[in-house]
Protein backbone atom coordinates (compact mmCIF):
# COMPACT_ATOMS: atom_id res chain seq x y z
CA UNK A 1 0.00 0.00 0.00
CA UNK A 2 1.45 3.12 -0.73
CA UNK A 3 2.06 6.23 2.32
CA UNK A 4 0.77 8.66 0.14
CA UNK A 5 -1.75 8.59 -3.15
CA UNK A 6 -1.43 11.92 -4.10
CA UNK A 7 0.49 10.87 -7.22
CA UNK A 8 -1.75 8.48 -8.26
CA UNK A 9 -4.70 7.77 -10.63
CA UNK A 10 -8.23 6.49 -9.71
CA UNK A 11 -9.70 3.52 -11.14
CA UNK A 12 -11.79 5.59 -13.29
CA UNK A 13 -8.72 7.91 -14.53
CA UNK A 14 -7.04 4.77 -15.33
CA UNK A 15 -9.53 3.23 -16.78
CA UNK A 16 -8.20 1.67 -20.36
CA UNK A 17 -7.08 -2.00 -21.42
CA UNK A 18 -3.92 -1.61 -20.64
CA UNK A 19 -5.09 -0.58 -16.62
CA UNK A 20 -7.18 -3.41 -16.55
CA UNK A 21 -4.96 -5.98 -17.72
CA UNK A 22 -2.50 -4.71 -15.01
CA UNK A 23 -5.41 -4.51 -13.16
CA UNK A 24 -6.30 -8.08 -13.56
CA UNK A 25 -2.24 -9.35 -13.15
CA UNK A 26 -1.19 -7.04 -9.66
CA UNK A 27 -4.66 -5.93 -8.56
CA UNK A 28 -6.24 -9.46 -8.22
CA UNK A 29 -2.99 -10.63 -6.74
CA UNK A 30 -3.49 -9.09 -3.56
CA UNK A 31 -0.18 -8.97 -2.90
CA UNK A 32 -0.66 -6.87 -0.22
CA UNK A 33 0.39 -6.19 3.72
CA UNK A 34 -3.45 -7.28 5.29
CA UNK A 35 -2.38 -11.16 3.50
CA UNK A 36 -0.10 -11.53 7.02
CA UNK A 37 -2.99 -10.84 9.23
CA UNK A 38 -4.67 -14.07 11.21
CA UNK A 39 -8.55 -14.35 9.36
CA UNK A 40 -9.90 -14.96 12.49
CA UNK A 41 -8.96 -11.44 13.99
CA UNK A 42 -11.46 -10.17 11.10
CA UNK A 43 -14.92 -10.33 11.49
CA UNK A 44 -17.35 -10.13 8.52
CA UNK A 45 -17.90 -7.11 7.36
CA UNK A 46 -20.60 -8.18 4.50
CA UNK A 47 -22.14 -10.89 6.01
CA UNK A 48 -23.04 -13.30 3.13
CA UNK A 49 -22.28 -11.34 0.72
CA UNK A 50 -20.36 -14.04 -0.84
CA UNK A 51 -22.41 -17.11 -0.98
CA UNK A 52 -23.05 -18.21 -4.68
CA UNK A 53 -26.45 -20.06 -3.44
CA UNK A 54 -28.33 -17.25 -2.12
CA UNK A 55 -27.98 -15.23 -5.08
CA UNK A 56 -29.19 -18.20 -7.18
CA UNK A 57 -32.12 -18.56 -4.93
CA UNK A 58 -32.46 -14.70 -5.27
CA UNK A 59 -32.42 -15.06 -9.42
CA UNK A 60 -34.59 -17.86 -9.21
CA UNK A 61 -36.97 -15.65 -7.47
CA UNK A 62 -36.78 -12.71 -10.18
CA UNK A 63 -37.36 -15.06 -13.13
CA UNK A 64 -39.92 -17.25 -11.96
CA UNK A 65 -43.34 -17.02 -13.55
CA UNK A 66 -41.96 -13.77 -15.28
CA UNK A 67 -40.15 -15.76 -18.64
CA UNK A 68 -43.19 -15.21 -20.47
CA UNK A 69 -42.84 -11.17 -20.34
CA UNK A 70 -39.33 -11.71 -21.08
CA UNK A 71 -38.21 -12.34 -25.00
CA UNK A 72 -35.37 -10.46 -25.07
CA UNK A 73 -32.18 -12.85 -27.04
CA UNK A 74 -29.59 -11.48 -24.36
CA UNK A 75 -31.23 -12.67 -21.03
CA UNK A 76 -32.34 -16.09 -22.78
CA UNK A 77 -27.90 -16.08 -23.33
CA UNK A 78 -27.75 -15.46 -19.73
CA UNK A 79 -30.42 -17.81 -18.45
CA UNK A 80 -29.02 -20.53 -20.51
CA UNK A 81 -25.53 -19.67 -18.77
CA UNK A 82 -27.07 -19.99 -15.21
CA UNK A 83 -28.77 -23.25 -16.04
CA UNK A 84 -25.42 -24.84 -17.51
CA UNK A 85 -23.77 -24.15 -14.14
CA UNK A 86 -26.55 -24.35 -11.36
CA UNK A 87 -25.09 -27.27 -9.98
CA UNK A 88 -21.85 -25.22 -9.33
CA UNK A 89 -23.30 -22.47 -7.36
CA UNK A 90 -22.22 -23.98 -3.66
CA UNK A 91 -18.42 -25.49 -4.70
CA UNK A 92 -16.54 -23.08 -2.86
CA UNK A 93 -18.81 -23.06 0.40
CA UNK A 94 -18.60 -26.78 -0.10
CA UNK A 95 -14.90 -26.71 0.00
CA UNK A 96 -15.13 -24.32 2.50
CA UNK A 97 -17.04 -26.58 4.68
CA UNK A 98 -14.91 -29.53 3.95
CA UNK A 99 -11.59 -27.75 4.89
CA UNK A 100 -10.13 -27.72 1.28
CA UNK A 101 -10.24 -24.09 0.57
CA UNK A 102 -9.29 -22.06 3.63
CA UNK A 103 -10.59 -18.40 4.67
CA UNK A 104 -7.30 -15.81 4.47
CA UNK A 105 -7.46 -12.01 4.79
CA UNK A 106 -9.67 -10.54 1.66
CA UNK A 107 -10.59 -7.25 0.61
CA UNK A 108 -14.19 -8.38 0.10
CA UNK A 109 -14.54 -4.92 -2.74
CA UNK A 110 -11.95 -5.09 -5.15
CA UNK A 111 -12.72 -3.02 -8.43
CA UNK A 112 -11.29 -1.21 -10.46
CA UNK A 113 -12.76 1.81 -8.44
CA UNK A 114 -10.53 0.83 -5.36
CA UNK A 115 -7.84 0.41 -7.17
CA UNK A 116 -4.46 3.50 -7.31
CA UNK A 117 -2.14 3.50 -10.35
CA UNK A 118 0.97 4.80 -10.21
CA UNK A 119 1.21 8.08 -12.28
CA UNK A 120 1.88 6.57 -15.67
CA UNK A 121 -0.87 4.22 -15.15
CA UNK A 122 1.37 0.60 -15.27
CA UNK A 123 1.16 -0.61 -12.08
CA UNK A 124 -1.44 -0.71 -9.04
CA UNK A 125 0.35 1.15 -6.89
CA UNK A 126 -2.35 0.75 -3.66
CA UNK A 127 -5.87 -0.57 -2.95
CA UNK A 128 -8.40 1.54 -1.08
CA UNK A 129 -11.40 1.20 0.72
CA UNK A 130 -10.80 -0.91 3.48
CA UNK A 131 -13.67 -1.05 5.52
CA UNK A 132 -14.43 -4.55 3.60
CA UNK A 133 -11.33 -6.41 4.56
CA UNK A 134 -12.55 -9.96 6.45
CA UNK A 135 -11.89 -12.92 6.26
CA UNK A 136 -13.19 -15.27 3.09
CA UNK A 137 -11.92 -16.95 0.18
CA UNK A 138 -10.01 -15.21 -2.42
CA UNK A 139 -11.58 -16.63 -5.08
CA UNK A 140 -14.57 -14.55 -4.64
CA UNK A 141 -12.32 -11.38 -4.22
CA UNK A 142 -10.18 -12.50 -7.83
CA UNK A 143 -14.04 -13.23 -9.73
CA UNK A 144 -15.09 -9.86 -7.75
CA UNK A 145 -11.72 -7.96 -9.36
CA UNK A 146 -11.74 -9.68 -13.34
CA UNK A 147 -15.99 -9.01 -12.98
CA UNK A 148 -14.92 -5.26 -12.58
CA UNK A 149 -12.16 -5.36 -15.38
CA UNK A 150 -14.84 -6.68 -17.38
CA UNK A 151 -18.36 -4.40 -17.03
CA UNK A 152 -18.59 -2.07 -19.38
CA UNK A 153 -20.99 0.32 -17.74
CA UNK A 154 -21.70 1.55 -13.87
CA UNK A 155 -20.45 0.08 -10.67
CA UNK A 156 -20.37 -3.51 -11.39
Amino acid sequence: MRDSAADSLDGDTAANQAHWERMAREGCGFSVPWLDLDPARLRDTLPGFHVTTHYLKRYQWITSGRRAKWTNTDLDVCQAFVERRRNMASTLDEARGKGLLLPRPTHGDPKLDNMLFDPTGTRVSGIIDLDTLQPGLIQHDIGDCLRSCCATAGDA
